[in-house]
C-alpha cells in the first residue's frame, strides 16, 4: 500500500467521519425540532381537554344561574373543540395547526404526523374524541341526558389518560432519537480513534523510514559506500530504500574499480617513469658516442686532405722521381704510414658505426615498448574516463545526496582527461622517436658501408705502398707505370675525400638526431613524471571513499 493511498485514507476517513457527525447532529436536531412541537401540541391536547371540561361546567352554570344559554360561552367551548380536533388531525395525519389558542390571531404551522407507535396511541384517541363533539353540542343546546354528563366527566379523565399515554410515548420517541445521536457520535468517536492509532502507526513509520534515509544519506555523503539504508517496504520509501541501497552498490563497485586502475596506474606510470629515465640515460650515451664519431670523421677527412695533397705532390714530382729515388723512398715511407694510420681510423669508424647501430637499435626497441606502455596508459584512461561518466549519470540520479560524488566523478574525468593528453604527447613523442631511430639506423648502415669501403680503399693504398717500397730500385724502369698508378691513386684519394666528407656530414646528422632523441626522452621523462603524479592524486581521491 503505498503512502499517498495511506494518507489520502485517512484524511479521507477523518473527513467522512466529521461529515457524518454534522449530517447525524442535524437531522437529530430537526428531528428533535419536530419532536418537540409534536410533543408541545399533544401536551396542550391534554390542557385542552380539560378546558373544554371546565368551560362546559361554566356554560351550564350560566344557563342554570341566568336561565338561558350564554352564547359567548357556548362559542368559546366549540373553539376548544376546533382547536382539540384540528391539532389532532395534524398530529395524526400531518397538517397545519393552531399554535395558539385564539382561532382569529393565531399563526399556523406544518407539522409531519407521528410516528408509531405514538399514532397508534393518537389513534386511539381519535376513537375517543370523535363520541364527544356529538354530545357537547346536544350540552349546549341544552338536549342532553344526565347520562351523557355523566359519560363526559367520566370519558373527559379518560381522554386526559390516552394523552398522557401519547404524550409518554412521543416523549420517549424523542429520547430514542437523542440515544441514536449519542450511540452515532460513540461509534463515530471510536472508528476516529482508530483510524488516529492507523494514523499514528502510518506516520511513525514514515518519519522513521525517513530517518533512516537521512542516516543514510549523512553517511553516504561523508564518503561511506558501505552503509545500508536497512528501508523495507513496498511503497514509496520501501522503494527509495531500495533504490539506494542499489546505488550504494553500484557506485561502491564503480569506485573498487576506480582504485584498482588507480594502482594499476600508478605502477604503469612508474615503470614509463623508469623506461623514460632508461631512454634519457641512452640518448645521451648515443649524442656522446655520435660526437666521437664525428671527430674521427672529421679526423678522417683531414687525413684525406693530406693524402691528396701528398699524392698531388708525388704526381707533380714524378717526372723527377728517377733523380730522386731515395727522396722518394722517404716520402713513400710518410705517405705508409699516414696510409696505415687512415686504415687504423676508419676500422675505428667502422667499428664506432656498428655500436652506435646497436645503440640506435635499443632505442628503437625501448622505443616500441614506450608505445605499448602508453597504449596501456590510453586504455586506463578511457576506462577512468568512462567510469566518471557512469558515476555522474549515478550521482545526478541520487539528487541532492549525489553532488558530493559528482564533484568527485568530475575531479576523475578531469584527470583522466589530463592522463589521455599527457598520453598522446609522449606516443607523439615516441613516434618521433621511432622514426627518428629509424632513419638514424639506416644512415648509420650508410656510414658504416661507406667507411669500410674507405677502409678497403685505404688497405689497397697500403698494400700499394708497400709493393712500391719493395720494388724502389725498379722504379726508375717503370716510372711511366708509376706516373699512371699515381693518377689512379689521385683519383681514388679525391674520391675517399669526398666520402670522408660525407661521413662526417652523416655523422652530425647522427649527431643531430641523437640530441633530437635526448629532448625526446627528457619530455618523455616529463610527461611520465605528470602521469605519476595525476595517479598518485587520483588514488588519493579515491581512498577518501570507504568501499
Amino acid at each position: 500500500m503505498s503512502i499517498n493511498f495511506k494518507l489520502k485514507m485517512i484524511m479521507f476517513s477523518f473527513a467522512g467521519i466529521i461529515v457524518l457527525m454534522f449530517l447525524a447532529t442535524l437531522y437529530v436536531t430537526q428531528k428533535q425540532k419536530n419532536d418537540g412541537l409534536l410533543i408541545n401540541l399533544a401536551g396542550r391536547q391534554r390542557m385542552l381537554s380539560q378546558k373544554m371540561s371546565k368551560e362546559l361546567h361554566h356554560f351550564m352554570w350560566l344557563s342554570q344561574t341566568t336561565g338561558k344559554p350564554d352564547a359567548a360561552a357556548a362559542d368559546q367551548v366549540r373553539d376548544t373543540m376546533k382547536i382539540f380536533s384540528m391539532t389532532l388531525d395534524a398530529l395524526t395525519h400531518s397538517g397545519k395547526a393552531p399554535l395558539s389558542l385564539d382561532l382569529k390571531s393565531t399563526e399556523y404551522r406544518q407539522i409531519p404526523a407521528a410516528k408509531e407507535p405514538a399514532l397508534a396511541q393518537l389513534n386511539n384517541v381519535v376513537s375517543l374524541w370523535k363520541q364527544f363533539p356529538p354530545i357537547v353540542e346536544r350540552v349546549l343546546k341544552e338536549k342532553n341526558t344526565p347520562q351523557e354528563l355523566d359519560w363526559l366527566n367520566i370519558n373527559n379523565v379518560v381522554l386526559l389518560q390516552e394523552m398522557n399515554k401519547a404524550v409518554a410515548i412521543m416523549q420517549q420517541q424523542a429520547e430514542g432519537s437523542v440515544r441514536f445521536l449519542l450511540t452515532l457520535q460513540i461509534i463515530l468517536v471510536l472508528v476516529g480513534v482508530v483510524f488516529s492509532i492507523y494514523a499514528y502507526l502510518a506516520i511513525r513509520s514514515i518519519t522513521s523510514r525517513l530517518d533512516q534515509v537521512d542516516t543514510f544519506t549523512e553517511k553516504f555523503g561523508q564518503g561511506n559506500l558501505t552503509v545500508v539504508s536497512g528501508i523495507s517496504g513496498t511503497d514509496e520509501l520501501g522503494k527509495i530504500g531500495s533504490s539506494l541501497d542499489t546505488m550504494a552498490t553500484n557506485l561502491r563497485q564503480m569506485i573498487g574499480e576506480v582504485s584498482t586502475n588507480a594502482g594499476n596506474l600508478d605502477s604503469t606510470s612508474g615503470q614509463v617513469l623508469q623506461i623514460a629515465g632508461q631512454v634519457s640515460e641512452s640518448s645521451g650515451d648515443v649524442s656522446g658516442r655520435s660526437n666521437s664519431v664525428a671527430a674521427a670523421a672529421e679526423e678522417m677527412s683531414a687525413n684525406m686532405t693530406s693524402v691528396a695533397a701528398a699524392v698531388e705532390e708525388t704526381s707533380t714530382n714524378v717526372s723527377i722521381m728517377a733523380g730522386a729515388v731515395h727522396e722518394m723512398t722517404n716520402t713513400i715511407s710518410k705517405i705508409t704510414q699516414d696510409t696505415e694510420n687512415a686504415r687504423s681510423i676508419t676500422e675505428n669508424a667502422v667499428s664506432q658505426s656498428q655500436r652506435a647501430s646497436e645503440r640506435v637499435n635499443e632505442l628503437g626497441t625501448a622505443a616500441s615498448q614506450i608505445g605499448k606502455v602508453t597504449e596501456t596508459i590510453t586504455e586506463i584512461s578511457e576506462q577512468t574516463n568512462l567510469l566518471a561518466l557512469n558515476a555522474t549519470i549515478e550521482a545526478a540520479r541520487a539528487g541532492e545526496a549525489g553532488k558530493g560524488f559528482a564533484v568527485v566523478a568530475n575531479e576523475i574525468k578531469e584527470l583522466a582527461k589530463q592522463t589521455a593528453e599527457a598520453t598522446m604527447d609522449i606516443r607523439e613523442n615516441i613516434e618521433s622517436i621511432q622514426s627518428s631511430t629509424s632513419v638514424t639506423v639506416t644512415e648509420i648502415g650508410g656510414i658504416a658501408d661507406i667507411v669500410n669501403e674507405v677502409n678497403e680503399i685505404v688497405s689497397g693504398i697500403a698494400t700499394a705502398l708497400e709493393e712500391q717500397a719493395a720494388t724502389t730500385q725498379e722504379i726508375s724502369e717503370n716510372v711511366g707505370q708509376a706516373s699512371q698508378g699515381i693518377q689512379e691513386v689521385t683519383e681514388n684519394v679525391a674520391q675517399s675525400s669526398i666520402v670522408a666528407g660525407e661521413v662526417a656530414s652523416d655523422i652530425a646528422q647522427v649527431n643531430t638526431e641523437s640530441v633530437a632523441i635526448n629532448s625526446s626522452s627528457t619530455e618523455l621523462a616529463r610527461s611520465a613524471e605528470q602521469l605519476n603524479e595525476l595517479s598518485g592524486a587520483l588514488a588519493t581521491l579515491v581512498k577518501q571513499f570507504t568501499v
